[in-house]
């Protein structure tokens, strides 16, 4: 009976041992429950999340204003640019448009100094000539020139005959040559001076029948002719040009 009793204490005991050792479970929870509170409540709390906040805030405010000024800058500078350059322009306007004045006063003051061939003239070697298309006589030609404030073509010398020659060709002028005694082979321009150079044509001058006294172009070179008949004729204003 003792040990019936023995056994009913022992079974007693564990059922004591076991009451006693179960509640110790939930004291583990409520610890571990709490340090994750604490965690919790150190990372997210409140006011430091509004501290954060704020601080973030203030940085982009910062960076805001530092944006601000960096386009004020920016502007300022484009605007520098562009006045610098616009003035650069301008004064190249005006570069030009004194440039172009200038050149008008040259223009107007070489007018003025350096005359031109009149129209339907032709310069060569700074002279002015006239090659007329109306057929005249000799004496015609020769007033014609005059009154034109020029004479019949003289020739300075046997370059000034070539170059002219270039451009006669094979056309006949009459020149202000002449026979000075009828049957006598002596020859002078109308402005008094000699014939100091050959240049006829072969077998020129012959005096055909004894009427050629006065002197055209032919073939390049130059021919004596009657002076009553028709030729076009060359004025040469006397007085150089530019």
């Amino acid at each position: 009976m003792n040990k019936g009793k023995h056994q009913s204490q022992a079974e007693d005991n564990i059922y004591e041992d076991d009451y006693i050792t179960e509640p110790t479970e939930p004291s583990v929870r409520i610890e571990t429950h709490g340090i994750q509170e604490k965690f919790l409540s150190k990372y997210f709390n409140p006011g430091e999340k509004f501290m954060a906040q704020k601080t973030l805030l203030f940085v982009l405010v910062i960076l805001f204003i530092l944006v601000f000024i960096f386009l004020i800058i920016l502007t300022s500078l484009v605007s520098i640019y562009y006045s610098v350059i616009t003035s650069q322009l301008k004064q190249s306007d005006e570069a030009k448009a004194e440039l172009v004045s200038q050149m008008r006063i040259i223009n107007q003051t070489f007018e003025q100094t350096c005359r031109r061939c009149p129209s339907g003239w032709r310069m060569v070697n700074s002279f002015c000539y006239y090659f007329s298309t109306t057929p005249q006589t000799w004496e015609e030609a020769k007033t014609s020139c005059a009154n034109a404030n020029s004479s019949l073509l003289t020739v300075e010398d046997e370059a000034e005959m070539r170059a002219l020659m270039l451009i006669i060709g094979l056309k006949q002028y009459w020149i202000g040559m002449y026979r000075t005694t009828p049957g006598v082979n002596k020859w002078k321009w109308i402005n008094g001076r000699d014939l100091d150079f050959n240049y006829w044509l072969k077998n020129e001058p012959n005096n055909n029948q004894g009427k050629e006294n006065c002197v055209e172009t032919r073939n390049e070179r130059l021919n004596d002719y009657p002076c009553h008949l028709k030729d076009p004729y060359i004025c040469k204003n006397p007085q150089r040009y530019c």
